[in-house]
């Protein structure tokens, strides 16, 4: 009987630690650069070496079609950050209605991140200028709560990360 219950339980624990494995959430980095094109050697450009995003891309994903909604950086970066098409929202023109909220409805990538549990962050100190340009034409501020009403915060945190920051989504703007 002991030895029954003793593999019952070993059994119930590896389904359990299977299971929490699976559920782990995913650290995300999102890179933005401006005016690059394909200038990178996971592209193809051999003049060009970048053997650390060439590892990363390796072990994570790498867009191989991809379009932008606008010629211009703003009003790209709002419909990134939001998932709506910047016409939509009012934000085509190149930082223009940065004082005006979002509509009802529409909400920042990092408020659902937040909701399932990451921390998000902007930038990083080894980046030029820091790579904490939020640069999107709607109203906002780069630290701080969201509620899309009187609290207008993307991130959480700037720079870096710590062990109890996981799962993260961090960003940061290569110019």
């Amino acid at each position: 009987m002991n030895r029954k219950i003793k593999v019952t339980t070993a059994a119930a624990f590896i389904g359990m630690t299977t299971a929490a494995q699976i559920q782990q959430k995913p650290n995300i980095l999102w890179i933005m650069a401006e005016d690059m094109g394909q200038d990178l050697e996971c592209y193809g450009m051999k003049a060009v070496r970048t053997p650390n995003l060439n590892r990363m891309v390796e072990e994570g994903v790498i867009y191989r079609a991809a379009c932008c909604t606008a010629p211009i950086s703003s009003p790209s970066r709002s419909a990134m950050m939001t998932g709506v098409h910047q016409t939509v929202i009012n934000a085509h023109n190149h930082r223009s209605n940065r004082d005006v909220p979002l509509g009802d409805g529409v909400k920042p990538i990092t408020y659902y991140l937040r909701e399932a549990g990451y921390t998000c962050i902007l930038g990083n100190s080894n980046v030029m200028n820091k790579g904490r340009k939020t640069d999107c034409n709607f109203k906002h501020t780069p630290l701080g709560e969201w509620n899309g009403k009187n609290k207008f915060g993307l991130f959480d945190k700037y720079d870096e990360f710590t062990p109890e920051d996981q799962p993260f989504f961090a960003q940061v703007q290569l110019v």
